[in-house]
């Protein structure tokens, strides 16, 4: 990941510590499931992972200079901490992908509820920018096949009014468009049709009307 564009809880859960702890509960998982089975004798209690140490850059260095493999680095890393009644059964029966692509899920899982939580946190907060500005004028970028109010340009120059004009003929039919050479009058243009809508602008309009006219 990128670190300028991740944050740290984010970049945390894409750790390669975080990697390494999915892989080995994809493991401890397993083992559970076997004894549950009757496969394995023995307890294998609760908690158990947090026991098992994990030092990434010892398993990049095992993989390096020995193994040439990265899952069986790990399991090379972490094998001796385990309990020697389970030492024979880790990884017994499990390829690779087993190990990696689940514990890839569980990363997934992980960030995915992350990323929806701070959605709900930015949805209250749009709720309530939406509101607060209700009544602001904005200008902002536009999809043609989504307008539906009027539509005001302004062109650079007198020498690229037509092509302009021309350019506002390819919008939807159902846009009114108007094309001006100077801005001023696009924007007494479109604060016209913004009063049409908006109480405030309308009522700041008619009080700029009556002070020309006193």
């Amino acid at each position: 990941m990128i670190d300028r564009y991740t944050g740290t809880l984010m970049g945390k859960l894409w750790s390669e510590e975080i990697k390494f702890r999915f892989w080995l509960l994809v493991e401890i998982a397993v083992l559970k499931a076997r004894q549950k089975l009757g496969e394995i004798k023995g307890e294998i209690h609760d908690n158990f992972d947090i026991e098992i140490v994990i030092d990434p850059a010892e398993i990049n260095r095992i993989e390096k200079e020995i193994t040439k493999h990265d899952v069986v680095a790990f399991l090379t890393h972490v094998n001796p901490q385990f309990p020697e009644h389970l030492r024979s059964w880790l990884h017994r029966g499990m390829t690779s992908y087993d190990v990696v692509d689940t514990a890839l899920m569980l990363t997934m899982k992980q960030s995915l509820e992350f990323i929806l939580d701070k959605l709900d946190q930015l949805m209250i907060v749009l709720k309530e920018k939406a509101f607060e500005h209700k009544y602001t004028a904005m200008i902002g970028p536009t999809l043609a096949a989504r307008i539906t109010w009027p539509v005001a340009s302004v062109c650079n120059s007198f020498k690229d009014f037509p092509e302009d004009a021309w350019s506002n003929l390819r919008m939807p039919s159902h846009v009114p468009m108007a094309t001006f050479a100077k801005d001023t009058n696009a924007v007494e243009f479109a604060l016209n049709v913004l009063a049409q809508k908006n109480p405030a602008i309308y009522m700041q309009r008619q009080k700029a009307i009556e002070r020309l006219d006193a």
